[in-house]
């Protein structure tokens, strides 16, 4: 049968990540574990008094905390800092160099989009900062179309209770590169094989019927 986790082990898993979350003070990984967060509640309604329960004395105690003052600042300024523009997260490099749009460009070599007059002998060429738009620039319409013909599969081969666990990592993909990330294709395995798992097991239930 299927393992279950109880309720005692997801809750403290579930404060740590989102303890490392406002930590890494990234917005966009705060986001997402809201988002994470939410659909975990959408899936349980009951767990929704506990959080309640749980959240009340935890914001009284770092209500004056920096933590508090610092994750606060961070959500006050989106779209305020320099890295929030669409040329710091490199989305226009698609517009700039049109001939790789069919076969890609490929990952690496970054020097070939280096467009600065050399003034600054410190200036970096970033990545671009968002998965999907990096699959696209880097492989292309034909890869584009495979990523997405392979997340089609996963999604008809998966339950939805499983499937909606991207929803998360996808939405901080979009301002952020999330390829080169072990745990995204550990998750993408791990609801291939449950969804591998739940069919065969359908087709024994019907074979012994």
């Amino acid at each position: 049968g299927r393992a279950k986790i109880r309720w005692y082990v997801q809750a403290p898993t579930s404060i740590c990540l989102v303890y490392l979350a406002a930590t890494s003070l990234s917005k966009s990984s705060m986001i997402a574990t809201a988002l994470l967060c939410l659909l975990q509640l959408a899936r349980r309604p009951r767990l929704l008094l506990i959080v309640l329960l749980a959240l009340a004395p935890l914001y009284l105690v770092l209500e004056n905390s920096l933590l508090f003052e610092r994750v606060s600042g961070r959500l006050q300024s989106i779209g305020e800092q320099q890295d929030d523009s669409l040329e710091a997260r490199g989305f226009p490099r698609l517009v700039e160099y049109p001939e790789y749009i069919l076969t890609g460009a490929g990952e690496g070599g970054l020097f070939r989009f280096d467009e600065s007059d050399g003034s600054d002998p410190d200036a970096q060429i970033h990545e671009i900062h968002s998965t999907f738009l990096t699959i696209l620039f880097s492989y292309g319409l034909i890869g584009t179309a495979a990523f997405i013909g392979a997340i089609g599969r996963l999604y008809r081969l998966s339950s939805h209770g499983s499937f909606v666990y991207v929803l998360p990592p996808f939405f901080y993909g979009l301002t952020h590169q999330g390829l080169r990330f072990s745990f995204l294709w550990l998750l993408l395995a791990v609801i291939a094989v449950l969804g591998i798992t739940t069919e065969q097991r359908g087709r024994g239930k019907e074979r012994k019927a």
